[in-house]
């Protein structure tokens, strides 16, 4: 996976990669890598949401199912951009975590390209 250079990671402390921009954060993105039990259902999934979903993009050659979702923290409203892949038993779900009032931004909109860059550039094994 290739990360910008001007960012960096932190620990979130729950077996995922988390990282964003330390010269003006503009979301927080995790990648977290999963080894799944029924490689199968998961193969099914990701074909159905891709054959329906206009947001579709390819991470080393695989299908990548990518959603938006809106949520309210106590007041604290956040858009969360997910991605959802996968090889044989290799599943990565990658988000990108946003203040909603940035949403329709031209510099998210920019970051939101950053961060399909980043996810397109995992190798799966």
């Amino acid at each position: 996976m290739k990360i910008p250079a001007d960012w960096a990671q932190y620990d979130d402390e729950e077996g995922t990669f988390a990282f964003f921009d330390t010269t003006h954060w503009t979301g927080n993105l995790r990648v977290t890598p999963i080894i799944a039990d029924n490689s199968d259902s998961l193969k099914r999934y990701i074909d159905h949401e891709y054959n329906n979903s206009p947001n579709r993009i390819k991470v080393d050659d695989f299908k990548c199912v990518s959603y938006v979702k809106r949520i309210d923290r106590g007041g604290d409203k956040q858009t969360l951009y997910f991605w959802v892949f996968g090889k044989s038993e290799f599943i990565f779900v990658c988000s990108f975590t946003i203040d909603t009032k940035n949403e329709d931004t031209s510099v998210n909109k920019k970051e939101i390209d950053k961060v399909e860059k980043i996810i397109k550039s995992i190798k799966i094994p």
